[in-house]
């Protein structure tokens, strides 16, 4: 955790806990046994929630077909500042990377 953590709307402290599950959830679905990393960054206009994972080595990118980020993406736009979601591969060795950002 970084920065000065401050009180957030139910609503905030929910999106943000739905999306870290769900980037667990994806990171033992697509990198089982490889280790993920969580970083929770307080910010003076909001808060930064980052789960990044190694991508597991001969894994093809998901083609999707899933609703979790369309849904991570319409409840933080939802939020009442709003806020964003991005998924990223990057890297070498590639590291996938979920940030999701509300706005306070």
């Amino acid at each position: 955790e970084q920065g000065a953590a401050v009180p957030v709307p139910a609503v905030t402290a929910t999106a943000l806990q739905r999306a870290l599950q769900e980037a667990l959830s994806n990171a033992r679905r697509h990198a089982p046994g490889l280790p993920a990393s969580v970083t929770l960054d307080w910010r003076p206009g909001g808060v930064v929630l980052a789960v990044s994972n190694p991508v597991a080595p001969g894994t093809a990118p998901s083609p999707g077909g899933g609703f979790g980020l369309v849904g991570m993406r319409e409840r933080f736009a939802a939020l009442p500042h709003g806020g964003t979601v991005r998924a990223e591969t990057a890297g070498v060795p590639a590291t996938f990377t979920l940030t999701a950002e509300a706005r306070l």
